[in-house]
């Protein structure tokens, strides 16, 4: 009768029965490994190295013991390539250096002993860019191969119930890229999640997909780069992390300003030409347009712009939009 069980290994243990076929990496259905880029394998490993969470790995066991990797073949075999074969943590992992704690030694290389008999320790750290395990020292190669890693093994599994086992877990959806940008964008987050609950937003006929599949959020990121960073535009994937680096909360509450005073600006037939695509350039050139000092009551009803005004857009800053390699001026 199949039944599961929680088992919990040394991460260098698993391993072992991974190279000892205890435990198989190739089930009839499982896809090949290497899909793992070296961004996602750097992780992995920084990880086991600093002793953070990592999920369980899911297991079927056939009624002969032998086990089959159901859930966690990428990071079974990323930790194969770290632990015995060649690879290198790359340079441009996010966070390189690793602390840990390691005993004092004297010249001799002996441990070194307190008068009260306890071992003496200090703080040390490892830059863990272009090191290969080989490379690690003795102390974090050791937290390797301890790391504690929980296996959910579903016990007396037939091929067939494992292949079904193996769709049932990979039923699911990776981030997309602007989901993932925003996870880099920490400090922010919530600011702008409460931006994307204002009335602007809600009236505004972005699709139900755009609305749960990060647009909206990356709309938001862009449009605070094209405020106040546009010469040092960055791509998609890059946006999160430079604005969490480089922006500040002052900047966001002047585009949650411009989105509040857009809310009375803009009627119904205006909010068509907010696209998911454009509506950082329309928010970005608002922002521009607020440097006039008009009153809002002038955008429902433009009277011809006088001179002064005409001089203050011609001022304004021309600069070119790298995402949709269209010119953005005023």
């Amino acid at each position: 009768m199949a039944k599961v069980k929680r088992q919990t290994y040394t991460l260098n243990m698993y391993l072992e029965k991974m190279r000892d076929l205890d435990i198989r990496s190739d089930a009839d259905v499982q896809r090949l490994s290497g899909q793992w880029n070296n961004a996602m394998t750097n992780e992995l490993i920084v990880s086991v190295l600093n002793g953070d969470y990592i999920p369980p790995i899911i297991l079927g066991q056939e009624e002969n013991s032998q086990a089959w990797i159901i859930d966690g073949l990428q990071r079974s075999t990323a930790f194969m390539m770290f632990r015995f074969g060649n690879y290198k943590v790359t340079s441009s992992v996010e966070e390189p250096i690793v602390s840990y704690r390691a005993k004092v030694r004297d010249a001799d290389g002996e441990v070194k002993i307190d008068g009260a008999g306890d071992i003496v320790w200090e703080g040390r750290e490892f830059d863990v860019r272009r090191k290969g395990f080989g490379q690690l020292p003795e102390e974090l190669q050791k937290t390797f191969n301890e790391y504690q890693l929980d296996c959910i093994i579903h016990e007396n599994y037939d091929m067939q119930q494992i292949s079904r086992l193996v769709r049932r877990f990979n039923f699911n959806k990776a981030m997309n890229v602007s989901q993932k940008a925003f996870t880099f964008v920490d400090n922010y987050a919530r600011k702008i999640r409460e931006i994307l609950k204002r009335e602007f937003f809600i009236e505004a006929p972005y699709s139900k997909s755009e609305r749960k599949n990060g647009t909206l959020e990356r709309v938001i990121m862009e449009t605070a780069m094209a405020m106040f960073h546009l010469d040092n535009w960055k791509k998609s994937s890059q946006i999160g992390a430079f604005l969490n680096e480089n922006a500040s909360m002052e900047e966001f509450d002047v585009l949650e300003d411009c989105i509040a005073r857009l809310e009375n600006i803009v009627t119904e037939d205006l909010y068509s030409v907010f696209t998911a695509k454009n509506s950082f350039l329309w928010f970005a050139l608002f922002h521009k347009f607020t440097k006039l000092g008009l009153d809002d009551r002038f955008w429902q009803c433009p009277p011809p712009l006088t001179a002064h005004q005409n001089n203050a857009l011609n001022v304004l800053p021309t600069a070119k939009n790298s995402r949709t390699d269209t010119s953005f001026s005023v």
